[in-house]
């Protein structure tokens, strides 16, 4: 240690002439030899010598065979299961595993009371809306290939692989493939189709016409108003559609699907009224075979 502290010492001496200090700073030291340094270079080598003699008891503390170190940090808590961590420290995100139009509540077993359980996450705004002249039927081809046609009170969903058919029509009344199944148990009703369509249809009564249809598909939304075949609103907007689905009761809820057989099968799944409280209304309406013949299982 004191070999390096001489050794700077000589260094600064023997260069001293070679950095005078400016006049300003003069003080009036000699400009020769360690004791008549400028105030600049003593401060230089108070600076080294300090750094130095921070080296040296560094060096004797590792060569004295203190080797310990701080303990490493705790690693970070583990991700639960079906969560996946996003880049905020500390932040985890909903989204891990799950896919499809039902965005962060996949499954309808995991319905809360007064939230809509259709959701509008996945950008799908690859259907075809079509009219020939205003006042003339409507006809949606969705991002999935169902065709949704709407001609006043009735609506019919068609199948794009068999062709089969789901249709409300009348006071309303609803029909799988022509044969009638069921009528409704309130003046809503909503439908979730294969392919994650949410379709919602009001009517004047129970037992009335239907008067507006709403279409849900991806982040787009389309706005009938039935009784004179006028789309009333179409948009992209992924906002709108949220608020609007978010702020419409769903009243009794189905979903169609596929079955074994080939065919379709029709599920009755809850009610939510329209202060949004949910009760269950689970059961199988009916099916078809892959030929299209009905069995109705209400």
């Amino acid at each position: 240690m004191a070999f390096i502290n001489s050794n700077y010492s000589n260094y600064f001496n023997a260069q001293n002439l070679h950095y005078q200090y400016p006049s300003s700073l003069s003080t009036g030291l000699s400009t020769q030899g360690l004791s008549a340094n400028s105030w600049l270079q003593n401060n230089w080598l108070s600076s080294l010598l300090g750094s130095s003699s921070s080296l040296g008891q560094n060096w004797s503390t590792l060569l004295g065979g203190n080797h310990s170190a701080p303990p490493p940090p705790p690693p970070p808590p583990p991700v639960p299961p079906g969560r996946q961590q996003n880049g905020w420290p500390g932040q985890q995100t909903n989204w891990g595993g799950q896919t499809g139009h039902w965005g962060a509540r996949q499954a309808l077993g995991n319905c809360q009371t007064g939230n809509s359980f259709f959701g509008s996450q996945q950008v799908n705004n690859n259907g075809q809306l079509s009219q020939a002249a205003e006042g003339e039927p409507i006809s949606y081809t969705t991002s999935g290939g169902w065709t949704i046609d709407v001609n006043g009170d009735k609506t019919t969903f068609t199948d794009p692989t068999t062709g089969q058919t789901l249709q409300y029509s009348g006071d309303p009344h609803e029909y799988l493939n022509g044969e009638h199944v069921k009528d409704w148990e309130s003046k809503q009703r909503t439908v979730q189709l294969p392919d994650g369509t949410k379709v919602t249809l009001s009517a004047t009564a129970a037992n009335g016409l239907t008067t507006n249809t709403s279409i849900y598909d991806g982040n787009r939304n389309i706005q009938i108003d039935n009784t004179g075949n006028l789309i009333t609103s179409d948009s992209t907007n992924y906002f709108d559609t949220q608020q609007r689905e978010s702020s419409q009761y769903d009243g009794e809820v189905a979903r169609l699907g596929y079955n074994q057989q080939g065919g379709l099968i029709y599920t009755d799944l809850y009610n939510q009224d329209e202060n949004f409280q949910i009760t269950s209304n689970y059961k199988d309406i009916a099916r078809s075979d892959g030929n299209g013949a009905v069995t109705d299982l209400g």
